[in-house]
């Protein structure tokens, strides 16, 4: 082989290692871009498991705070139903009666209460526990 023919030879090996290492330049981008790719999937998924937390973050503060004003709601009620209890255990024991068998004609009426004995002991009971839980 002439000098020039191995010079050629030579300029063609160097040629094919160029374009070797270009493709191994080539395919070490190419992994890097797919890595990267990876990366950017992996951190869009993280974002989205976050933002699922935060939802349902979100959805059991407003189910707590629904839980509470309906507490709220069921205390008012209660509230209001032993502030009607406490008028009505109250008219019960002011209210009177005409006692006609104690009454006399043309004078002024004898009145009696409607709760008397047992009954009116067991009303103001009831009576002082309803004003104890106001």
């Amino acid at each position: 082989m002439s000098s020039r023919e191995m010079e050629q030879l030579e300029l063609k090996q160097k040629r094919a290692e160029i374009q070797l290492k270009r493709l191994e330049v080539r395919k070490e981008r190419l992994n890097m871009e797919k890595l990267k790719k990876e990366q950017e999937k992996e951190d869009l998924e993280m974002i989205e498991k976050r933002a699922d937390i935060q939802a349902k973050v979100m959805e059991n503060d407003r189910h707590r705070m629904m839980m509470d004003r309906m507490e709220f709601r069921d205390e008012q009620e209660l509230q209001r139903s032993a502030q009607s209890s406490v008028f009505t255990l109250l008219i019960a024991l002011t209210c009177t009666t005409v006692d006609e068998e104690r009454t006399i004609l043309g004078s002024e009426p004898f009145q009696t209460p409607i709760l008397v004995g047992k009954n009116r002991d067991t009303a103001l009971a009831k009576l002082m526990e309803q004003i104890a839980y106001l």
